[in-house]
């Protein structure tokens, strides 16, 4: 009898398991996505994409698409993450939070000159595509450009101010190594 229990309710169990990997919407999706990359399991993520989303991304969510592109990011995916960028490159013109992911990839695959030709190309710059940036900058020993960056905000908010310090603290690393 209490191994039948067991059984019934281990496979009640693996259905329950089951049904919670359904997807059954864009939002859904993207916070499973969004639940592998907080818990750092990237090729998770980038599985669920492929399966639901590879081949039709013309009809994703900005945020699907950012998740997508923060776990290329994460796992050195440069192939796919450039490949996910030229199959919408149509629809992102202004899509500030597809631009700052897009830039955050670049910036973490060691290509400025991407990242920095999103950035002047963008009309409109939200705060986080000037941090992308500054945190670019910053990453490649570049303080000067990320100060010049900073002096373009009109109103910046606590994080650009931290990359503020950051660029002030290299600044004056490099001023005493030079000395």
């Amino acid at each position: 009898m209490s191994n039948k229990l067991l059984i019934n309710r281990l496979s009640s169990l693996i259905s329950f398991e089951k049904r919670a990997m359904i997807i059954n919407s864009d939002f859904d999706l993207a916070n499973k996505m969004k639940l592998f990359n907080d818990n750092n399991q990237y090729q998770k993520s980038l599985e669920l994409f492929d399966k639901y989303k590879k081949n039709n991304l013309e009809s994703c969510s900005n945020f699907i698409i950012t998740q997508a592109l923060k776990a290329c990011a994460q796992l050195g995916d440069i192939r796919r993450g450039t490949t996910i960028h030229n199959r919408i490159e149509s629809h992102i013109k202004d899509d500030t939070y597809i631009l700052s992911a897009l830039i955050s990839f670049y910036i973490k695959s060691d290509d400025l000159k991407n990242a920095e030709s999103l950035f002047i190309a963008s009309k409109k710059k939200s705060l986080s595509m000037y941090g992308a940036l500054m945190k670019g900058y910053i990453k490649n020993n570049q303080a000067n450009k990320a100060l010049d960056l900073f002096n373009k905000i009109d109103s910046p908010d606590q994080v650009i101010i931290i990359l503020l310090f950051n660029t002030c603290a290299l600044l004056m690393l490099n001023y005493y190594l030079v000395d």
